[in-house]
């Protein structure tokens, strides 16, 4: 994600998400997460999970792009 840039409020649906956890790894660049009305600063080497069943978005508030790794995980494999 560029500087400045943001990924739009939006809840993940579907099918494919019924059952998958979806984690956060963040690489580089320090960015605001909004969960649910909930706000988080996420500095690089966080790692983390949410219900990305909730409305959520993100924004870049560093001087370097964003890097993150997302991936999702089949309930229970991890």
């Amino acid at each position: 994600m560029p500087v400045g840039g943001s990924v739009g409020q939006h809840i993940d649906d579907g099918t494919y998400y019924l059952n998958k956890d979806r984690y956060h790894f963040s690489l580089q660049g320090v960015y605001q997460y909004w969960v649910d009305g909930e706000q988080i600063e996420v500095q690089p080497g966080t790692f983390f999970w949410f219900d990305n069943k909730l409305e959520h978005w993100a924004k870049n508030i560093d001087s370097v792009d964003r890097i993150t790794f997302v991936f999702d995980a089949v309930h229970g494999s991890l």
